[in-house]
């Protein structure tokens, strides 16, 4: 019976007897605390894109994490990530006639031996995109150890029109119509932002 019920403002997920018609799926899962980190991962994402929205993950009644709404995407970040993470990062910015860039990178302090930390979005839509992702590693020329990947947060905005975004089943992928210029403005933004923090002695 579906009937009308009062509760607070906003959108409950519960998620239960998940392969319940089709088991044969559940042996693909690995290991729970596995299957949790990839949850993490993606309800992170969801809130680095939207911080207007609170988020609150519980998992088997224990609660994970709970981000209050904020329409500052630093106080975001360092709920997620921590205050000296926050701390470590350099804003970045664009503001160009077709396109517009702004969010965070990583002082090299804090780079990392994987790419979980770096965050591409396309008017919020979070992205994959190693072009992107080469592009603010190349800007930091000698500054990142070897083997390290910047830590960075970094949102696009474009005319919708200028980009393709049915190029991949998932709609993690995009394919930008002036692709060499989104590559050289990133790279110009990140390096601008790095040169005047004056990081090497």
């Amino acid at each position: 019976t579906i009937q009308d019920c009062g509760m607070k403002d906003g959108t409950q997920i519960e998620v239960c007897d998940l392969f319940y018609n089709t088991p044969a799926r559940e042996k693909y899962l690995r290991k729970d605390t596995t299957e949790l980190t990839n949850i993490i991962a993606t309800v992170n994402t969801i809130a680095l894109a939207h911080p207007e929205i609170s988020f609150r993950l519980i998992n088997n009644d224990k609660i994970h994490f709970d981000l209050p709404k904020t329409d500052d995407i630093q106080r975001r970040i360092a709920d997620i990530f921590g205050k000296a993470t926050m701390d470590a990062m350099i804003p970045i910015f664009y503001g160009g006639s077709d396109f517009k860039i702004n969010g965070f990178i990583g002082k090299p302090v804090i780079a990392r031996g994987d790419s979980k930390h770096q965050y591409i979005f396309v008017n919020r839509r979070p992205i994959q995109h190693h072009l992107i992702a080469y592009k603010v590693k190349e800007a930091f020329h000698s500054m990142l150890m070897e083997g390290k990947k910047p830590v960075f947060i970094m949102n696009i905005e474009i005319d919708p029109s200028l980009i393709d975004v049915n190029v991949h089943p998932r709609k993690t992928e995009i394919r930008f119509e002036d692709e060499s210029m989104v590559l050289r403005t990133v790279f110009g933004s990140v390096n601008t932002a790095l040169d005047s923090h004056n990081l090497v002695p």
